[in-house]
């Protein structure tokens, strides 16, 4: 995986209690920080004016963070951009 920053992200992750459960135990635009519910195991990041930002992109090793739920019905929704720094000069193809 090379360098990248996902600008612009959106993310909300919306977690059902049960599958009759209305409201989302848990969502994260990233306005002013990241909640503090993420647990950036490994890995270097940050999120700041809804921006998600990789302080240190790699996969060796894989970052890693998590929350404290079951994820078990979710919805990601985010908007990838290459880094203005990439070695490559282009960014990795987003898959769904």
């Amino acid at each position: 995986m090379r360098p990248f920053v996902l600008a612009s992200a959106l993310l909300l992750i919306h977690l059902a209690a049960s599958p009759l459960a209305a409201q989302p135990l848990f969502s994260d635009s990233f306005d002013s920080a990241p909640s503090p519910q993420w647990g950036n195991e490994r890995g270097d990041w940050t999120a700041i004016g809804g921006e998600y930002l990789a302080q240190a992109p790699t996969n060796t090793p894989p970052t890693f963070t998590s929350l404290p739920f079951e994820l078990t019905d979710l919805e990601l929704t985010l908007d990838v951009s290459k880094s203005p720094t990439a070695a490559s000069g282009s960014a990795p193809t987003p898959r769904v």
